[in-house]
């Protein structure tokens, strides 16, 4: 693992900016809200042949300031080690 984001950090693909209630756009437990979760993603995935990690995730859950009932998603960074 490289990198992991949990949270929610920006609108986009998933949340179209017109979406998005105007109280809510500079709320930074809304938008920004995102941890870094790279040592968890580390210890769930790193040298195994496959890794899925369920979202929402308990212990992601765990770490992120946004809101408890908003929809939260993870973002990773990985490279493929061929084994020996």
């Amino acid at each position: 693992m490289q990198a992991a984001s949990y949270g929610r950090r920006q609108t986009g693909r998933c949340l179209p900016p017109d979406s998005v209630i105007q109280s809510l756009r500079h709320d930074p437990q809304y938008f920004g809200c995102a941890a870094d979760v790279l040592h968890l993603a580390d210890r769930k995935c790193s040298g195994r042949r496959r890794c899925d990690i369920p979202i929402p995730d308990s212990d992601f859950e765990r770490m992120t300031p946004c809101y408890k009932d908003s929809r939260k998603y993870l973002e990773a960074e990985y490279d493929c080690a061929q084994g020996k």
